[in-house]
């Protein structure tokens, strides 16, 4: 199981790298002024200083993957008795399936944390591509917001799936 949790972690720190990437290479290409306030028809309002594009988004993304592993610490550090998870009577029944359900919970997070920060890195794509390009609108770009907000609720449901699941998988 440790060498799950080294990938997933591993894919944690990659998907960091790609976000953090795209943010500065997104700051060279966008132009001085970007608009961040869309018409009902997704033409643009109103504009902002690009550094004040790059610090939010580098913002929400630090305070993100900041509050889910300080909640992932806390969750661990829970006794796994008093955890609310499905099946508990699996995960409860030696200490190699306790060990087993510490290693889900934070596989679970970290790998949330590299879907939210591929989530994030497709949102300021669609961002850049409607500032550096203004023949585009943002309404072009909808989809991806849906497939977004979608993907996230997939894997928020993912977890108490996971642990309907009697066998570990990994031993």
């Amino acid at each position: 199981m440790l060498s799950v949790n080294r990938v997933v972690k591993f894919l944690w720190i990659i998907s960091l790298i790609l976000f953090l990437a795209g943010l500065l290479y997104g700051y060279y290409i966008l132009p001085d002024a970007i608009c961040f306030k869309f018409d009902h028809n997704g033409y643009p309002l109103d504009y902002m200083p690009r550094k004040n594009a790059f610090y939010i988004f580098s913002g929400i993304c630090g305070i993100f993957n900041f509050l889910i592993l300080l909640i992932e610490r806390l969750v661990l550090m829970v006794p796994n008795r008093l955890k609310p998870v499905p099946n508990k009577i699996y995960w409860l029944q030696d200490q190699e399936t306790e060990n087993g359900l510490n290693f889900v919970l934070s596989n679970w997070f970290y790998s949330f944390l590299a879907v939210l920060n591929t989530c994030l890195l497709l949102v300021f794509y669609c961002f850049a591509k409607v500032n550096s390009n203004f023949q585009s609108n943002i309404v072009q770009y909808f989809w991806v917001f849906q497939a977004v907000t979608i993907l996230l609720i997939l894997w928020i449901l993912y977890l108490p799936i996971r642990l309907f699941i009697n066998k570990m998988f990994i031993r």
